[in-house]
């Protein structure tokens, strides 16, 4: 006669085989997190990547593709992308963010870095505001130092310049400035938004002070401040002209001296 073993039995039974297998599922997590820490202590990768590192982090990235038990996959997945975008391969580059993202979607420097990969490269502006419009809000809930929200809520002013919506792009730029006073590519960020929304004397007033301090792009600073210049009621482009030209009169491409 075959014995029947009792419910409760049965069940505690049941309950510890899933424990077992619980414990060494756990186990093996710990284990291939172990092996991705010891691989990519080991590759001692530096950023910016060549052809040969860029290989080598995309073999890590097939060995060990769970965030789960790869704590460096975002940070693998962001050198490649950078790899890739330095090289001009911006579709390549963006893949690369994205499962970047997929692997730590709560990061705010993450998203606003890709935020602001496609706002500077005029890709996805709607996905790249999104992203952003994210990260200023995780970023504020975990209390980050008003600095820091003040570099996001330039990537995302910037996004909004990029999609031609210019009081928006304002707005932000504006209070980006007050959060992070004096960083010069957050002022020529504001400086081109005023010049695309007719506001030229504001947008000279911060072109000059950049160009005085020695900050910024001082070429394309240059150019803006000309442009500006060509276009100006004779008063401001006299200013302008004093103040980087020592005098000498601007004069448009082409035109007669």
């Amino acid at each position: 006669m075959m014995l029947r073993a009792h419910p409760v039995v049965h069940r505690i039974a049941i309950l510890l085989a899933g424990a077992a297998v619980a414990l060494a599922f756990g186990a093996c997590e710990k284990g291939t997190r172990r092996a991705a820490t010891r691989a990519w202590q080991e590759m001692a990768i530096r950023p910016p990547l060549d052809g040969a590192r860029a290989v080598m982090v995309e073999d890590f990235v097939r060995a060990y593709p769970e965030p789960k038990t790869n704590p460096y996959l975002p940070r693998a997945c962001t050198l490649l992308a950078d790899h890739h975008a330095a090289e001009g391969r911006l579709d390549i580059a963006a893949s690369w963010y994205e499962r970047a993202i997929r692997a730590e979607p709560d990061d705010p420097d993450l998203l606003n870095a890709v935020g602001y990969f496609y706002a500077r490269h005029r890709m996805n502006l709607d996905r790249a505001t999104r992203l952003l419009e994210t990260a200023i809000r995780l970023a504020e809930e975990r209390g980050y130092a008003p600095r820091r929200i003040g570099l996001i809520k330039d990537s995302l002013g910037w996004s909004y310049r990029m999609r031609g919506d210019l009081p928006q792009a304002v707005a932000l730029l504006e209070e980006a400035c007050r959060l992070a006073p004096g960083v010069p590519v957050l002022q020529e960020h504001l400086a081109d938004a005023y010049h695309a929304i007719g506001e030229q004397a504001r947008a000279v007033d911060l072109y000059l002070d950049l160009l005085e301090r020695g900050a910024g792009n001082g070429p394309e600073i240059r150019a803006a401040l000309e442009a500006i210049a060509r276009a100006a009621e004779p008063d401001l482009k006299a200013a302008i002209t004093r103040r980087i030209h020592g005098g000498a009169e601007l004069v448009a491409p082409g035109s007669p001296k």
